[in-house]
């Protein structure tokens, strides 16, 4: 029984003196951390994408990455592609609550108006 206090107690001071300061929070340096060898860190940052992004093909996220579209308007133009189907040309995104002349323009500059198209052809015509 007595040993078992000892243990404790020896670990309580070695946690108070070599581990916690003063205040009870955790030393900054921790007492083998000058010995072990130092990891090199390398942050590596992808740069946004610049488009131009196919817009009846594009996520919100995508489109929140041209000036002046946020996540809000992001959501509203997949929103009425969604439900009017995709977008014809530049005049379609107008009806979008939130799009005026100016921004429309913003974005046809970054953005591509292709449709895609069903592959007509099926797999008894290419597996020939």
């Amino acid at each position: 029984m007595s040993i078992l206090l000892c243990v404790i107690l020896a670990g309580r001071i070695v946690r108070h003196y070599l581990l916690l300061g003063a205040p009870g929070e955790w030393k900054s340096e921790l007492l083998f951390e000058k010995y072990l060898p130092e990891l090199p860190v390398e942050i590596i940052e992808e740069p946004p994408p610049e488009g131009p992004f196919l817009i009846n093909e594009t996520t919100a996220d995508t489109l929140c990455f041209i000036k002046g579209v946020g996540p809000v308007l992001a959501a509203r133009i997949i929103a009425y592609r969604d439900s009017v189907g995709p977008f014809q040309n530049k005049d379609d995104l107008q009806h979008v609550k939130g799009v005026g002349p100016s921004l429309s323009q913003r974005i046809v500059e970054k953005v591509l108006f292709q449709i895609a198209e069903a592959s007509s052809s099926s797999c008894a015509d290419s597996c020939r």
